[in-house]
């Protein structure tokens, strides 16, 4: 929020007061001019005495440290940031500590060439300290009741400094509490909302708070710069004085003099001072000064609604956010949304004066056409924050900032959106309230929604008088990011994957692959695929499921021989580039490739012959721009040409470039809140909204999976993998499967790299899957449920259930895990291969005529799987297992 100062000019001397009654005692009036001359004055010429603001720092600041950790009196570290806009060289600059008696001696010495850019870190600790590394270290502690000083090369010069005790030669204003103790704490700059780490109020009461647990940044923390520094804007006034005086002789004389602050119709905050001198009986005077301001420019673009409880018809999975302009026209491409852990939701298209941008997770979820249908990350309902960015990564808006409970709005059974009142505020709880007026908009199979998506905000959150913005306000922002998509693509269904190349059997072996990445299915009927140089035009037909893909082949299903082409085209790609348009039923632009139409911006030809692949941002298809594509590297393939070589792409299947992070253009683009207390990830690049899920378990094995040399439950497994852009450190995570059965089993120590997988065993775990229907679930640290599926009596042994396509994470309330895949522990998941025997898919094995009556009723025939006994129950003179067509099979 910006912080304004009132000053108030002298009335100017040309204006005259005029009396409706003659004076006649003029020594009275000369007295009561002079009284209230002298008051007045002081009053209108005061700036208000508050609170001193937030003020921008303007060097170098510590911005967390502790004197004690963990491991003792030694485990200890400082922390300082570059809140300016400029690069400051710190060679040879000190940290100075003292003690309690003000004793002073030297911590460290910044190295030569030491350059802290804006916005970023420099860590210092002790030997001791364990945690984030650090930038340089000293070995003499720092006194717990001591101070902290930043000085430049002469050792005089104090940058910054902090203390904690009244002796210690370092500190400003009230002095910190010493540190105690073994916990994992530190004082951190306050946060004061979303900009307190760039402050310095000179202050050390004020400017630190305690941090449980302590979060030290070193030098490779990406950077978080602070804002610009804003003007304070210049008030004048000329002030229309009326007087009324009604005036009898009482020597008794009282005078009062108020100010208050009001907002007016017209957009302008409006001061009013009011000064009265009274005397009894009563003469009044009430000069009035009113002050019109331009209204400040944080909130550009307003995040105006938030259905996060979704609607009626599909629950959270129609969850629907609104934006407002308030403002001129603007251009949204560049702009983005952000949900802090999640992800975020890259916008475009022109937002008029006035106007309200919808973006709606599927289409269909309301009968009110949306301005942007993306499947972004599902908004918790307990709670979430929503920040808007401009192109220039500026904290616009935001939305539940706290991240605390949403403050208005409602699930079950109404379904009421949460609405921002006007006049438009800052963010914070009392700026929010719930749809409170008549339904005018449906969901999805027709019941009305408790919201006003695309549409002025319900009554219920108006208060008056109402905010019109001023036609004057301007935003000027700098664009920094490459992402150039095309106006009006909705997106609903994404051009995913092209091999504009062929494969290696064939050059001419093309393939395109669309993808949906929203939660309903979306019959393609009308559709069309086309070149805009007119070389293909393919019309398109079927269903693309939720989360599905839809693989077009070209003149042949032996383009890629493995999996059956959705659809069979004609027509051929230019190794030279092409663009390509999907156009919906209503002839609208859905989504684009290479619009530009110049060269392919990824893939290559001879001899790899690897496809084209569209990028993820935070699990969120990115629109198309050269920016937006990468080749295929063969670490993720999927697929078999018409010659039985593997595929350099990944046709139906999740995409590699699904686990990369796209590479910044500049190591300062990291955009968190400017100025915010920072995470220790604040790029854009975020993973699904849960990056560690189940991937495969195996309730019944009929194999050595585990290879201990035994086929029994012991190879019995849970496979989890890391759908995320970033490592994630497994401590304190837990496996187990239906409450009350076997005890969980904690995972310690384990790094999942992007995309990899991990397999858990029964023989370590303990965790016995049973044939008749179980659940598998996993727990993040902090007890919640990190992932879980229940599954049913099992129809087959040796079969898995898996996520198919492999890898791919569809949210709670649908589904992409699929029964008989084969056993693939820390491998791609693929289908098991199966025959057709009447209506029942059964195993290969089943084909064997060495099979023993008795196995082929186990193996292949339904009813067969309760022949056997119970698990781990001995038969008496019969081996454990028998093999059969070099396939072993455990007798249980």
């Amino acid at each position: 929020m910006k912080l304004f100062s009132w000053s108030f000019p002298h009335r100017s001397s040309s204006q005259q007061v005029g009396f409706k009654h003659p004076i006649t005692r003029l020594a009275f009036l000369l007295l009561g001019l002079c009284s209230f001359g002298f008051l007045i004055v002081p009053w209108v010429n005061a700036k208000p005495e508050n609170a001193p603001p937030h003020a921008l720092a303007t060097n170098i600041v510590i911005s967390e440290f502790r004197t004690r950790g963990p491991n003792g009196g030694n485990d200890e570290f400082i922390e300082i940031f570059n809140p300016t806009q400029a690069t400051i060289d710190i060679s040879g600059w000190y940290i100075l500590r003292s003690n309690s008696l003000g004793v002073i001696n030297t911590t460290f010495q910044f190295p030569a060439s030491t350059l802290l850019q804006p916005g970023q870190y420099y860590l210092v600790s002790h030997n001791s300290y364990t945690q984030t590394i650090p930038d340089g270290t000293y070995n003499v502690g720092i006194a717990d009741d001591g101070g902290i000083a930043i000085t430049l090369p002469d050792m005089n010069t104090i940058i910054d400094q902090v203390g904690m005790s009244a002796g210690s030669a370092y500190g400003e204003g009230m002095r910190l509490s010493p540190l105690t103790g073994t916990q994992n704490r530190s004082y951190v700059r306050n946060p004061n909302g979303t900009d307190g780490i760039c402050h310095d109020n000179n202050a050390n009461a004020t400017d630190f708070v305690l941090l449980l647990p302590s979060d030290p940044q070193n030098s490779s923390t990406p950077f978080a710069p602070c804002p610009l520094p804003t003007e304070t804007p210049t008030v004048t006034a000329t002030p229309t004085i009326t007087e009324t005086p009604t005036i009898t002789l009482t020597p008794t004389i009282t005078t009062t003099a108020t100010i208050t602050l009001t907002r007016t119709a017209s957009s302008t905050a409006t001061v009013t001072t009011t000064a009265s001198s009274t005397r009894t009986p009563t003469r009044t005077r009430t000069p009035t000064t009113t002050i019109t301001l331009t209204p400040p420019g944080f909130m550009r673009i307003i995040i105006n609604e938030v259905a996060w409880g979704g609607t009626q018809a599909d629950d959270t999975l129609a969850q629907w956010i609104e934006l407002y302009n308030p403002g001129a026209a603007l251009d949204l491409t560049g702009y983005y949304l952000r949900i802090p852990g999640k992800g975020d939701i890259l916008l475009t298209g022109l937002l008029p004066a006035g106007g309200y941008y919808l973006i709606e997770r599927n289409q269909t979820d309301t009968n009110v056409p949306a301005n942007l249908v993306v499947a972004f990350p599902f908004l918790d309902p307990s709670g979430d924050t929503l920040l808007l960015y401009s192109p220039a990564s500026t904290l616009v808006d935001s939305a539940n900032a706290d991240g605390g409970p949403w403050p208005a709005g409602s699930r079950f059974y109404q379904y009421r959106s949460m609405e921002r009142s006007v006049p438009y505020q800052a963010d914070t709880d009392s700026t929010w309230v719930s749809f409170d007026g008549t339904p005018t908009a449906l969901d999805r199979i027709g019941n009305p929604i408790n919201g006003s998506p695309g549409n002025a905000n319900s009554p219920g959150a108006t208060s008056t008088p109402t905010y019109t913005p001023s036609p004057t306000l301007t935003t000027t922002v700098t664009p920094t990011r490459t992402i150039t998509p095309t106006p009006g693509a909705s997106m609903l269904i994404i051009i995913n994957e092209i091999a504009w190349a062929g494969t290696a059997a064939n050059a001419n072996h093309e393939w395109i692959e669309l993808y949906n990445p929203g939660t309903t299915p979306v019959n393609l009927a009308g559709w069309r695929l086309v070149a805009t140089d007119n070389s293909i035009t393919v019309n398109l037909s079927g269903t693309i499921a939720a989360g599905g893909y839809f693989l077009l082949e070209r003149s042949t299903d032996d383009t890629v021989s493995s999996i059956p082409a959705d659809q069979i085209y004609s027509g051929a790609l230019s190794n030279d580039g092409r663009a390509l348009q999907l156009l919906s039923a209503s002839n609208q632009v859905v989504d684009t490739a290479n619009s530009n139409g110049g060269p392919w911006p990824a893939g290559n030809a001879s001899p790899s012959y690897c496809s084209m692949e569209r990028r993820a941002n935070g699990g969120i298809t990115m629109p198309d721009s050269d920016f937006s594509w990468i080749s295929n590297t063969g670490v993720l393939k999927n697929g078999k040409d018409a010659a039985g070589n593997d595929i350099c792409g990944t046709p139906k299947n999740i995409n590699w470039a699904f686990y990369v992070t796209p590479t910044p253009t500049s190591p300062r683009t990291s955009t968190p809140v400017p100025g915010s207390r920072r995470t220790s990830t604040p790029t854009p690049n975020r993973a699904t909204p849960e990056p560690i899920v189940i991937n495969e378990f195996l309730p019944h094995p009929r194999a050595d999976y585990n290879g201990d040399g035994v086929i029994d439950s012991g190879d019995e497994f849970i496979e989890i993998i890391n759908l995320g852009s970033v490592p994630v450190t497994l401590n304190n995570y837990r496996l187990d499967d239906r409450q009350g059965d076997s005890s969980p089993y904690t995972i310690t120590d384990i790094v999942l790299q992007p995309g990899m997988r991990m397999a858990f065993f029964t023989s370590k775990t303990g965790l016995l899957l049973s044939n008749g229907g179980d659940s598998v679930r996993l727990f993040k640290p902090n007890g919640q449920v990190a992932d879980a599926f229940t599954y049913n009596v099992l129809k087959e042994l040796d079969r898995s259930w898996c996520r198919f396509p492999d890898g791919r994470f569809i949210p709670v309330g649908q589904s992409n895990w699929t029964f008989g895949c084969k056993p693939s522990p820390d491998a791609m998941n693929e289908l098991a291969s199966t025959e057709q025997i009447g209506l029942e898919e059964r195993p290969l094995i089943c084909r064997s005529p060495r099979l023993p009556f008795g196995l082929y009723l186990a193996e292949c025939e339904p009813l067969g799987l309760w022949n056997w006994n119970t698990d781990q129950l001995a038969l008496p003179l019969v081996p454990p297992w028998i093999e059969v067509d070099g396939i072993l099979f455990l007798f249980e």
